[in-house]
């Protein structure tokens, strides 16, 4: 029976992608290093079986794989670094990591999806602070005409 679900085709295309790239020597090579026969994971490639997620696990672990594309289809596929150093970092801590640094300590061109999710998350809030600022001066504005005091001097207005 086939099991054509995203995960798997989406697995099946990062294989293929790190083959291309020349980031993974041969089928066999793959799956012996991730602690497979080489004909179940052929039987992976062919659809007729699913990944694990120890699988995957042990692919974001080795390879520079962006998990939020084998679930969730956001890019990149592949995390491309300037140098091995980092390369290692990524591959060693993918699970943990939220924003990378390359080694002359920029940040990394590459957002992950949890820190696109922080960024807006804090451009709302941002927004939210703004509109209680404008609502506290409105506020205050309404307060000195009703009162002829200052909310925040408690003295009274001078007229004239």
């Amino acid at each position: 029976m086939k099991s054509e679900n995203i995960v798997n085709k989406r697995f099946v295309e990062v294989f293929n992608l790190l083959k291309k790239n020349k980031l993974i020597k041969n089928n066999t090579d793959f799956a012996l290093k991730m602690g497979l026969t080489p004909q179940s994971f052929t039987e992976i490639l062919k659809f007729r079986t699913n990944t694990s997620a120890d699988l995957l696990q042990k692919l974001f672990i080795n390879y520079p794989v962006n998990p939020g594309y084998i679930f969730l289809g956001k890019e990149p596929i592949i995390f491309f670094y300037e140098n091995a150093q980092v390369n290692a970092q990524v591959n060693a801590q993918v699970s943990d990591t939220i924003e990378l640094v390359v080694e002359k300590g920029e940040p990394s061109p590459v957002k992950c999806q949890a820190c696109a999710l922080k960024d807006s998350i804090i451009a709302a809030k941002e927004q939210v602070i703004a509109a209680q600022i404008q609502t506290i001066s409105t506020q205050a504005a309404a307060i000195e005409l009703l009162t002829g005091k200052s909310p925040s001097s408690g003295q009274k207005r001078k007229a004239g």
